[in-house]
């Protein structure tokens, strides 16, 4: 699968960074492993191919989708649209 790049906050090609996995739901994160043995200790239903990373909360309000992405209309059910938003009269 590909990744797209979606943006970051950081300078100098520092982490942290998001991507896109393109063709799924699905967002990258890039970003410091959290250490912190009492943040570790609080998490939940951790499986042992998961890890964690922290992310500035500005990176995600600025670059995370907000809403779906519209569904695309497929070309031939677009002319009706063409039609009824041209102007009448003449």
């Amino acid at each position: 699968m590909t990744l797209r790049f979606v943006g970051t906050t950081s300078d100098g090609g520092d982490c942290p960074t998001l991507y896109e996995v393109e063709g799924t739901d699905e967002i990258l994160v890039q970003g410091d492993i959290e250490t912190e043995p009492e943040h570790l200790a609080q998490l939940r239903d951790v499986k042992g191919t998961e890890t964690f990373v922290r992310v500035p909360r500005k990176l995600l309000t600025r670059f995370a989708p907000r809403h779906e992405p519209p569904e695309a209309i497929p070309l031939r059910g677009r002319a009706g649209l063409h039609r009824s938003s041209r102007p009448r009269g003449g």
